[in-house]
């Protein structure tokens, strides 16, 4: 239905540089199929639907809609499109169910079948509390339901949705999503072309996808799982540690040498000390109970008590999660080249480490086997995010991230 082939666009003006949109991209498109075109602002997604619509004229390369040339025989491609346009294509003066019958008209829709194709547009996508309203009266959330609306009208062979759900409620957005399915995947009725900033709405709808960088380039194209498992770039695993019990507390005590009084209160910074003197924890997480750390708390508490003191109690509670968590990244790190700490707050932690040659399984079943020993309460282990893919891309030709690096007892461990 939809066929793109080494399409390029430059935009050109009298004696300045020529801007690259797009670069050569290719791709094509069958009944039953939703092709996502994902990428950052100013990646060339809008230049391309404007190809499609013949809205701009490609600087090289041809598209064709069931056959037809875009350029040669638009007034035959262009009866075979529905388009919802970046920006809202209404009339001020007309209501919501107005423009539906100007639309059904100007497709070509026989007169006794008007009424009930209206009706079903307005209750697929919800709008039937706004049929009677002025579309410059509706919310800008309203006004893409009935964007798309138009789009869908008569099930087009081809529906071009530029960013359909941009200020659409969650409960629109799935509204929204489900008629789309039913027309291109389960009725096979059409071709649908979308761009989104929603990796969620990606995943949900597309049966391929495409993501494009600054300079309109394809830094890849496929299914969504084709796209993960080629481009993911590890797995992550989220896991919280239990707290302690009193009794491990007052266990911990006796080992730090601490009082046995846990509901009362010690000098921070001399608690710190002496267990550097003892070199019984890990210096990292002694480190950690600075302003800036994971202890920052525990200096709060300590900022606020004239004599600097915190409760015994919320101290040997911090030492005894990050203890844990600690010993956990580094029994990962004996397993992968490298464990990479995405976040950290408190119990919980979230942290990512390479495929290597391991699967999804053998980590559930390591965690599973493990996790009295480090006290897991709560865990699950995912593939790489399709958000998080899409980001590497984005940030190619852009600067560094800034990381740095530690290790944990030898083990060799990422913050970014």
């Amino acid at each position: 239905m939809v066929r793109v082939h080494g399409f390029r666009k430059a935009y050109t003006t009298l004696c300045t540089t020529p801007v690259l949109a797009v670069e050569k991209i290719s791709f094509g498109l069958d009944y039953g199929e939703c092709f996502a075109l994902l990428g950052v602002n100013g990646a060339g997604k809008s230049t391309t639907f404007k190809s499609l619509t013949k809205d701009t004229v490609p600087t090289a390369g041809e598209i064709t809609i069931a056959g037809f040339d875009v350029q040669k025989d638009f007034a035959e491609a262009r009866k075979l499109v529905g388009y919802c346009p970046q920006y809202d294509a209404l009339f001020p003066l007309l209501t919501v169910q107005e423009h539906l019958w100007f639309y059904a008209k100007l497709k070509g829709v026989p007169a006794d079948k008007r009424r009930n194709l209206v009706e079903r547009s307005i209750t697929e996508l919800n709008l039937k509390d706004h049929r009677g309203k002025l579309s410059s009266t509706l919310s800008g959330g309203n006004k893409r339901k009935l964007a798309v609306a138009i789009a869908l009208l008569g099930n087009p062979p081809v529906i071009l949705l530029d960013e359909p759900s941009a200020g659409m409620d969650p409960e629109a957005r799935r509204f929204m999503w489900q008629v789309v399915e039913k027309i291109s995947q389960r009725d096979k009725k059409s071709a649908v072309i979308l761009t989104t900033h929603s990796m969620e709405e990606a995943e949900a709808l597309s049966t391929k996808m495409g993501i494009m960088v600054r300079g309109g380039i394809f830094r890849c194209f496929g299914s969504t799982q084709h796209v993960k498992n080629k481009y993911g770039i590890g797995y992550e695993i989220e896991v919280k540690i239990k707290k302690a019990q009193y009794g491990d507390l007052q266990e911990k005590a006796a080992q730090y040498g601490f009082p046995s009084n846990l509901q009362g209160k010690v000098h921070l910074y001399n608690m710190v000390a002496t267990c550097r003197a003892n070199s019984q924890l890990d210096p990292l997480i002694l480190d950690g109970i600075s302003a800036r750390g994971l202890g920052a708390d525990l200096v709060l508490e300590a900022d606020l008590d004239e004599n600097e003191e915190v409760k015994l109690l919320h101290l040997l509670q911090y030492l005894y999660v990050q203890e844990r968590g600690f010993r956990f990244i580094e029994s990962l790190g004996r397993l992968f080249d490298q464990v990479e700490i995405l976040e950290h707050c408190s119990d919980f932690y979230k942290l990512r480490v390479p495929k290597e040659d391991k699967t999804i399984g053998f980590l559930f079943g390591t965690i599973e086997d493990r996790k009295e020993e480090f006290d897991i309460s709560e865990y699950s282990v995912s593939q790489t995010s399709l958000e998080q893919i899409f980001q590497t891309f984005a940030n190619q030709g852009t600067s560094d991230r800034a990381a740095f690096t530690f290790r944990i007892n030898g083990v060799g461990a990422l913050v970014c």
